[in-house]
């Protein structure tokens, strides 16, 4: 194929792989043993392959810059650490936690081919930034909707094994607490398309979003709110905290429209309170850190293997066979204990490495919402696995990737 039917086929395609991500569990196409296949998994292999070859005919290289470097070795180590894994695992259990290994890979790729791009000037980093907006507004749009319909997630089938919340915004992703934190990156794009307009010069599309982006940012804030996820509600303090850390009078009224809705919102101070609840998933998550801490200090080197701490819980007798299949059972309610579980602490150096390098860099040019973002995430993901949650990575790479300061090679 020619190199400009290539070009011409990228940009459409990337935005169906990211528009696809608000499709959510809709978006299921295969399910095998305790996974599933999306239909953004088989796009963005799609997308990797042709953006792949249509770098290596132009420019007969591909750049890795060093926090993509970091997350390739991490993956690799996740490779040594499955196949040396001291698990009596099944042929069917190692093929399903080698396939989240290829799956995890191919976003790896897709934030590599993303930088790529938008290096070379073929992408533009304020549609990039447009789409990732709009997904949000369509994830808002049905939560509304679902919040309607389907205000009580108990009445769902309990064999789907979704968590029994009730009167909180869940969308398509049928959890508000993944759903907080992609607004929250939402907000951040929204509030950060001041700076990207101002460094790539101002189009067509960017002069729309100056209307779009303050409108969005009260949209992601309500939807924020309405998602009744502690663990988003502060993340996104901790982006608004460094958004707004050079606008004092910002500041002050966001801390007092926070303080205004504990009082004044009894919702609010039962979620809060609840933290103290032995029968509150804050409790749940305790149970979860000392299970996860439990195998990891046992595989402190290379870990039980990638995604094969499903199978470390049955083995430890954290889990049975009927709770073997839940949706819980595949991670901790901690994204970085659950690296240092699967993949040891060579895997948690090279994982945390990547956001390292990010921040550090982000640090020196004084993009202070991409540090918020890192921050954001960072404390997101203590409280939820929220950095292996799909959606979730693919987006925050693709943000990072936009970012060509931060990933520069220099």
């Amino acid at each position: 194929m020619h190199q400009d039917k290539l070009a011409r086929l990228l940009f459409p395609l990337f935005a169906l792989c990211l528009f696809s991500l608000s499709l959510g569990q809709f978006s299921v196409i295969y399910k095998f043993n305790e996974g599933s296949i999306y239909l953004f998994d088989i796009l963005i292999a799609v997308f990797d392959f042709i953006g792949i070859l249509y770098l290596l005919a132009m420019k007969k290289v591909i750049k890795i810059p060093l926090p993509i470097f970091f997350l390739i070795a991490f993956c690799a180590l996740g490779a040594i650490s499955l196949i040396f894994t001291p698990l009596n695992l099944e042929p069917t259990e190692f093929l399903t936690s080698a396939s989240y290994l290829m799956r995890f890979f191919s976003y790896v790729l897709f934030a590599l081919v993303t930088w790529n791009l938008v290096k070379l000037r073929i992408f533009q980093v304020d549609k990039i930034h447009l789409i990732i907006i709009f997904t949000g507004l369509v994830l808002f749009v049905i939560g509304l909707f679902q919040l309607a319909v389907l205000p009580d997630l108990e009445t769902l089938d309990p064999l789907l094994g979704w968590d029994p919340h009730k009167n909180r915004m869940a969308s398509t992703f049928f959890d508000p607490n993944f759903l907080g934190m992609y607004f929250t990156i939402c907000l951040a794009v929204s509030t950060g398309m001041r700076s990207v307009i101002a460094r790539t010069g101002a189009t067509k599309q960017s002069l729309f979003g100056r209307r779009l982006y303050p409108l969005s940012s009260l949209i992601f804030l309500a939807g924020i709110f309405l998602t009744f996820s502690r663990s988003a509600w502060l993340a996104t303090s901790v982006l608004l905290f460094f958004t707004l850390l050079r606008k004092k009078l910002l500041l002050l009224v966001s801390l007092a429209i926070v303080l205004l809705a504990i009082f004044a919102v009894p919702r609010v101070q039962t979620r809060i309170s609840g933290i103290t609840d032995p029968q509150d998933s804050a409790s749940f998550r305790l149970i979860s850190w000392q299970n996860t801490w439990e195998i990891a200090k046992d595989n402190w080197v290379f870990g039980v293997g990638y995604n094969a701490f499903r199978y470390a819980q049955k083995e430890y007798g954290f889990l049975n066979d009927s709770s073997l299949i839940a949706r819980s059972g595949a991670g901790s309610d901690s994204s970085l204990l659950l690296v240092l579980a699967t993949t040891g602490v060579f895997g948690l150096i090279f994982f945390a490495g990547f956001f390292i390098v990010v921040l550090m860099r982000t640090v020196k040019t004084r993009d202070v919402i991409t540090v918020g973002l890192i921050s954001a995430l960072t404390i997101d993901s203590l409280f939820i696995n929220s950095l292996f949650y799909p959606q979730i990575i693919i987006v925050a790479l693709v943000v990072l990737a936009c970012n060509s300061r931060t990933y520069s090679a220099k």
